[in-house]
């Protein structure tokens, strides 16, 4: 994992740059531009860990999930929309043990018996009382908020999709296409799509959920530059020798941009 100097980070990235405290941050292996490090933003963005060990006991024990996937590596590149679901180590494991537990129905009755015996007479169990709350889920997304990347927090469906670029394309056989998305994914399908345009991804069930066409009246977000962070809408395109840019319509101005510096959001 590589690291650079506070002084060298990009200006997007939301910590300070002078004053006290660790001289070197971790870089992620996508662009600096695109996102940040998961082990970044647990340690030096959410401060829920304080070294890169305790950034790892979360990922190997699964309480980390990137567009709910599980990662157990700390250095995964955290790119911009991407969801972060954090949840305990408890939590992370009922899944498992769900299954093992319907199996244990007949055991748990006879247990019952046994448990309320070591219960006193106000009901609640003869050992110490648990002072700490349940914990629960948090969700978030890397979004750019006044030109730095934030972690907004989000309900647990918003969770479950996520908005992505799609920059090319590629016939596999009769009837099928294979979209290649921005942050290194592929999907097959059979919807009609163009370069430029963006997709809704349902990243629970890991399907398509909707198409974002790039056409006048679309709404965009600017993800690069020094317009990033806003939004608008596509009013029109400025032809060029080679390519073309896009003239986007912000709160208090137009504005023509590169194709590489927005995203189509609905």
């Amino acid at each position: 994992m590589a690291h650079i100097k506070k002084t060298q980070m990009p200006k997007s990235w939301p910590v300070p740059r002078k004053g006290r405290g660790k001289r070197f941050v971790a870089v992620p292996s996508h662009a600096t531009s695109k996102g940040i490090s998961l082990l970044f933003l647990l340690r030096d963005v959410l401060k829920i860990v304080n070294t890169r060990k305790e950034a790892r006991h979360m990922t190997l024990n699964g309480m980390v999930k990137i567009n709910n996937v599980t990662r157990k590596d700390e250095n995964f590149p955290v790119q911009v929309f991407d969801t972060v679901n954090l949840s305990s180590k408890d939590d992370s494991s009922k899944d498992d043990s769900s299954k093992d537990d319907s199996s244990k129905d007949d055991s748990s009755k006879d247990d019952s018996s046994k448990d309320d015996s070591s219960k006193d007479d106000s009901g609640e169990p003869s050992g110490e009382p648990s002072g700490e709350p349940e914990k629960t889920k948090l969700n978030y997304k890397l979004e750019i908020i006044n030109k730095k990347f934030s972690l907004v927090e989000i309900s647990a469906k918003e969770a479950e999709t996520k908005i992505v670029k799609i920059v090319g394309k590629r016939t596999i056989g009769k009837d099928k296409i294979q979209m290649n998305l921005d942050d290194g994914q592929n999907v097959l399908t059979k919807e009609k799509f163009s370069i430029g345009d963006s997709v809704v991804l349902n990243t629970k069930e890991t399907k398509i959920v909707k198409i974002l066409p790039l056409k006048e009246g679309a709404k965009i977000e600017v993800v690069l530059g020094k317009h990033a962070g806003e939004k608008g809408e596509l009013v029109g395109f400025d032809e060029l020798v080679r390519g073309r840019n896009y003239k986007i319509k912000l709160e208090d101005r137009t504005v023509s941009l590169p194709y590489k510096t927005i995203l189509v959001i609905a």
